[in-house]
């Protein structure tokens, strides 16, 4: 079944406000030149994780840092998945990415390292 162009046009209006959100955010890369082999690794390894990929990470830490790494992993694939759903809206995607964005500050004050994700 074709969609109508009020659908088309609402599903553009609702692209049009996440790309609002989602180019307020700041990616600065260059912090990531800087990491060490294991560093890029890591990241590497929690990419893979997000697109579903089986990873062999072994991650050290307090319990702590630990489950604020998780948290931020978990709500990085939350968002992931549902920028992909089918039948998701403007105000779903805003949802996830704010849940992504506060637990990647919650790890980021604990270990001093942006989220990559």
């Amino acid at each position: 079944m074709k969609p109508s162009k009020k659908d088309i046009e609402s599903r553009a209006s609702e692209l049009e406000e996440i790309t609002k959100v989602l180019s307020n955010g700041r990616l600065d890369e260059r912090h990531y030149y800087r990491l060490s082999t294991t560093g890029k690794l890591f990241i590497a390894g929690v990419a893979a994780w997000l697109i579903g990929q089986k990873t062999r990470l072994k991650i050290k830490g307090s319990r702590e840092e630990i489950e604020r790494l998780a948290t931020a992993m978990v709500a990085s694939k939350k968002f992931q998945h549902e920028l992909g759903r089918d039948g998701a809206t403007a105000q779903s995607v805003i949802q996830k990415l704010g849940l992504k964005n506060a637990t990647a500050k919650d790890f980021e004050q604990m270990t001093g390292i942006p989220w990559p994700m």
